[in-house]
């Protein structure tokens, strides 16, 4: 995607376990030499990693981009926050479902009242690599809840929730119910 932009280049690609074969050409050893490269910072490492990540970006003054969620757990990701806008770096968590031309009907339709007020909403959401099998091998630590941290549910309700308030409104949330399923079924969804 970045080569398809004429004004963007990818200056560095750092990851202590692998770097794909597309970018490989621009791997670099060390975090801090892919961040000084860099005029703004994509992460979208797996979740133990991106507070970290987030952080020295930050502290570098380097714009971020970051996957979701941001950190394992909510504390954790309150840290990364307060550190961000200590820094007063710009960040955005990569949230795509607002751009889909779909929810932008669906807002219109309801900003011009056509269907009354909105009182109440579902909405389910499943990652297609659960389907497809692309969360094994090299993607299995998306399953490991110490990597993971949220787990599906905490990782894709965020696109969820943004998407309900890209609707213009955010409706109130009454209530969530968080089903595992059965012991030891994998957590697949929001």
């Amino acid at each position: 995607m970045i080569a398809a932009e004429p004004d963007v280049r990818l200056a560095a690609a750092w990851d202590p376990w692998a770097v794909p074969g597309a970018v490989a050409s621009h791997a670099v050893g060390s975090l801090d030499t892919a961040i000084s490269r860099a005029d703004a910072v994509i992460v979208c490492a797996p979740t133990d990693r991106r507070p970290e990540i987030c952080v020295r970006a930050a502290r570098a003054g380097r714009p971020i981009l970051v996957e979701k969620p941001i950190a394992r757990s909510a504390a954790e990701a309150r840290a990364v926050a307060r550190e961000i806008q200590r820094s007063r770096t710009p960040a955005s968590a990569a949230l795509f479902l607002r751009e889909l031309p779909a929810l932008d009907r669906l807002g219109a339709v309801l900003r011009s009242g056509l269907l009354g007020r909105l009182s109440g909403a579902g909405a389910s959401y499943v990652h297609g690599g659960a389907l497809d099998g692309t969360l094994s091998g090299a993607a299995a630590w998306m399953q490991d809840p110490r990597r993971a941290g949220v787990g599906g549910f905490g990782d894709l309700a965020l696109h969820l929730l943004d998407a309900f308030a890209a609707l213009g409104q955010l409706p109130a949330l009454e209530a969530v119910a968080l089903d595992r399923g059965r012991p030891g079924a994998r957590d697949l969804g929001g």
